[in-house]
């Protein structure tokens, strides 16, 4: 390689060739400016090399004032040996419903993959076919630093300078729809490795399935150090293609009217009969058969009308067309979704050695192929709360308190756990059981890829604002699992620790409200309880802020009865008895007061079960344990809705309890739906497909504690419009700002979600979702003030919102002020379809929701 040198001056240059290291070096004499320089190129400089220099200048009376210069320049270099040639040999055209063989000729020996992927699929991201060789012999970054000594030198000067690296410098279960189908099919296949052999050629066969469109063949191949790709098209047509318009999913009694489009690609005329035929949950309500004449290389349309049946479940459409000569089938799967949310009636109770107890759990107008009922019997008193926690495992938001929350008590309760909750919420890929210990560690993965570059942690997943209570409920949750034996991250756990030391050395106050005797609330101004969470965990995790602590011991007027507790127990981790035993109360005696549905999300049983949790681990003697276990039992069983939070640590508490007890002997006979089961001790789980109705005698020293739960979807689809706290509603709209009741097929409508708090108050954490009818398509989720839109003013942007194909859910805060969702839908097909309700809940507490605007749509 040949490199010419163009220099302000002349000098001395140095001549370096680098990459990872200095891989050679000269010095050349500069005249006129410019010098020239020759190296030979070996593999050692392969796919680039840097040719730095510095220029001297020697110290003469020139008025130039630069004394040293730099610069250098990057050499691709080339080797052909390795680069392997790739030829892809299969046919152009094929038919659907075929087996292709593909084969592969490049280099002998050598190592081959093949994939052949649907060109829809690649387009969604512009999917470029691996150019693996450019990938392997990219250029590369210089990795050498160069210095000079001139500073040094000529301090007087200070004009050397130093020359860098170029570059730029040093990312719900409950709320979607429960029934699926396998209707998407994705034609996307991978060979795996295959090798070439001594004849240079690699078979790989693909079996197309019902399929029309181009199909992309990629093929990459390397043998030692060389690399080679290409790809070419499959172009996938039959004579006679069929195109069903299906909407995505139906609701029960759905009455669509279905066109199918028959394209003739042949340039003759076809003369077909296009028959339909349905199974499942579908029927035919028009005629089944059809004649049509098609043109060559044209298409015709016909029509059917099916219709869905009451019941819930997925059934097939299978659309014929007989040419004379051959048949053409084109087969749709089609959900019937239920148009209400799947409802669950629970019941649990104990029986005590020598007694009996009545279950039963009919009178739910329940589809009786939907009800699935479970009953567990236990000697362990926790079973009892089986229902709070199997709905705490199930929850369906992806938030960092909710995530906490559901692998928390499994540092405790697994087996319990894997036992009330089989359900397989979050299983590890090849396992089939419910998993509490992979639950435990994937929750902590997920806290510690939430983590900002501060330290906090992040309330939604890829959101960049802090929140501080979900950063100390982390760190607890962090410092516990580290105790119980799992594996966390010490450097994002010290961050964790340093965000909260610097949060809770600001003085912060809040206000709590608590019932008067006039049933209003009562405005008291009170210390943070994120702060005073915050520096019991620093306590725990042996960073307490002492300072901090101090300043809230000498202003225990800011102090509530649950936030005395909580600094009590902080000094006494750190080892301060006196201090411990001044703050301790003596008794708990909480006020009644409201769910907190954001900051702290404190309420009296969160409180409670909180209060109880830290005396366990910090004074496990202490005589209170018990009377204060024994409220928060009474008030978990009294209470008909536990939140995640108030769930999650009052089994912290009370499973910490549980694990040292259990001495029982009990044993019961159980009679379910005129089925005997016997209960000898180990946890007895009964399931079937009807209501629970039966009968359980206990004997022997101790008690049996059971849990039976129904659920299923409404016969009816009924529900109640009501607005408790929230009030929530829907309207349509065109495109010119004007209200709709009336749709034809290819209208374009705006939907308008209207949320508000009843009372004027603000109610945070509120999830909206609004369910589709069949004949909607969500076009545009994000809509915000289009050009053509004017009418839109000021939609409200929600904190987090999730698409589906029959619903779309948005996470916010409802206030006085109306909050206004905005997305438009495409109608899409003709018949008539169940709107489905618009509903609005608090995620932290059932005594706020709304439902509105469920019935029928006609479309034309």
């Amino acid at each position: 390689a040949k490199v010419l040198f163009k220099t302000p001056f002349a000098g001395k240059l140095l001549v370096t060739v680098e990459r990872n290291q200095v891989l050679e070096h000269h010095y050349l004499e500069t005249d006129n400016k410019s010098a020239e320089f020759t190296f030979s190129l070996g593999d050692e400089h392969l796919p680039n090399a840097y040719v730095t220099a510095t220029l001297i200048r020697p110290l003469d009376n020139s008025n130039l004032p630069l004394t040293v210069a730099h610069g250098f320049a990057s050499v691709k270099v080339e080797e052909e040996d390795t680069k392997i040639p790739v030829e892809i040999v299969a046919v152009e055209k094929s038919r659907s419903k075929t087996k292709q063989k593909i084969k592969i000729k490049t280099a002998r020996n050598a190592q081959v993959t093949v994939a052949v992927v649907d060109e829809g699929i690649l387009q969604i991201k512009n999917f470029q076919t691996p150019d693996i060789h450019g990938f392997f012999y990219q250029k590369r970054a210089l990795e050498v630093n160069s210095h000079d000594l001139y500073p040094f030198l000529f301090p007087e000067l200070s004009l050397a300078s130093t020359s860098s690296v170029g570059g730029d410098g040093y990312d719900l279960e409950k709320r979607i729809n429960p029934l699926s189908n396998g209707r998407v099919n994705l034609v996307a296949y991978w060979s795996g490795q295959i090798e070439t052999g001594l004849s240079g050629e690699a078979e790989f066969e693909v079996d197309i399935p019902q399929f029309s469109g181009d199909l992309r063949i990629m093929a990459v191949a390397y043998k030692d150090n060389a690399f080679g790709s290409n790809n070419k098209n499959m172009k996938v047509a039959d004579p006679i293609v069929i195109s069903t318009a299906l909407p995505r999913f139906l609701s029960p009694t759905d009455e669509v009217i279905v066109p199918v489009n028959i394209s003739n690609t042949e340039k003759t005329a076809a003369n077909v009969t296009a028959s339909i035929a349905i199974s499942g949950k579908l029927s035919a309500v028009s005629q089944v058969a059809q004649r049509l004449s098609i043109a060559p290389e044209k298409e015709a349309r016909t029509y059917f009308t099916i219709k869905a049946a009451e019941a819930m479940g997925n059934g097939s459409v299978v659309v014929t067309v007989n040419n004379g000569k051959e048949k053409f089938v084109e087969k749709t799967e089609l959900t019937v979704r239920p148009a209400a949310s799947l409802l669950k009636a629970s019941q649990s109770g104990v029986i005590a050695g020598g007694s009996t107890a009545t279950i039963d759990l009919r009178g739910n107008d329940f589809i009786p192929s939907t009800v699935t009922s479970r009953i567990v019997v236990s000697r362990s008193p926790m079973v009892q709360y089986a229902k709070a926690l199997d709905y705490l495992l199930g929850y369906p938001h992806g938030c960092i308190e909710q995530t906490i929350s559901k692998a928390f008590p499994q540092l405790y309760f697994g087996e319990l756990a894997k036992t009330i909750a089989p359900k397989t919420y979050l299983v590890k890929a090849g396992e089939s059981d419910f998993n509490p210990t992979f639950n435990v560690q994937a929750a902590i993965q997920k806290v510690e890829s939430m983590q900002l570059p501060n330290g906090a942690v992040s309330y939604w997943p890829a959101s960049t604002e802090e929140s501080a209570w979900g950063t100390a409920y982390a760190t607890h949750f962090l410092l516990e699992a580290q105790r119980a034996g799992f594996e966390v991250n010490a450097s994002a756990l010290g961050r964790m620790l340093d965000y909260l030391t610097t949060k809770a050395g600001t003085a912060a106050t809040e206000y709590d409200y608590v019932y008067n005797e006039t049933g209003g609330y009562t405005q008291l101004r009170i210390a943070s309880r994120t702060t005073m969470y915050s520096l019991y965990t620093l306590a725990l995790g042996g960073k307490a802020n002492r300072a901090s602590m101090n300043y809230y011991k000498q202003n225990q007027q800011l102090l509530t009865l649950d936030t005395r507790y909580l600094l009590a127990a902080a000094y006494k981790q750190i080892g301060d008895e006196r201090s411990y035993k001044a703050l301790l109360p003596a008794d708990y005696v909480p006020p009644v007061g409201a769910r907190g549905l954001g900051g702290s999300f404190a309420s009296p049983i969160r409180n409670l079960a909180l209060t109880v949790n830290t005396l366990i681990e910090t004074d496990p003697n202490n005589l209170q344990i018990p009377r204060l276990a024994r409220r928060l039992s009474e008030a978990m069983a009294s209470s008909s809705y536990l939140n995640t939070q108030e769930a999650a640590f009052s089994f912290l508490a009370l499973g910490k309890l549980a694990k040292k007890n259990a001495n029982s002997t009990a044993t019961a006979k159980m009679t379910i739906n005129g089925k005997g089961y016997q209960f000898d001790g180990k946890e007895l789980i009964i399931s079937t497909n009807s209501p629970l109705r039966g009968l359980g005698a206990a004997s022997g020293k101790g008690s049996v504690y059971w849990f039976a739960q129904t659920e299923g979807i409404s016969a009816t689809g009924t529900y109640t419009e009501e607005d408790a706290g929230l009030r929530v509603r829907k309207q349509f709209f065109n495109r010119f700002g004007q209200p709709i009741s009336t749709f034809r097929q290819n209208d374009l409508v705006v939907v308008k979600i209207s949320l508000s708090s009843t009372d004027g108050s603000p109610v945070e954490n509120v999830v909206v979702t609004d369910l589709l009818p069949a004949s909607f398509e969500i076009e545009n989720p994000r809509l915000t003030e289009p050009r053509d839109m004017p009418w839109i003013q000021a939609p409200t942007v929600p904190d987090h919102f999730d698409i589906r194909d029959d619903r779309i859910s948005y996470y916010t805060t409802a206030t006085s002020e109306p909050k206004t969702f905005y997305y438009m839908v495409r109608v899409i097909t003709k018949g008539t379809f169940t709107l489905g309700p618009v509903s609005a809940d608090a995620m932290y507490s059932g005594d706020f929701r709304s439902y509105s605007g469920g019935g029928k749509v006609k479309v034309d």
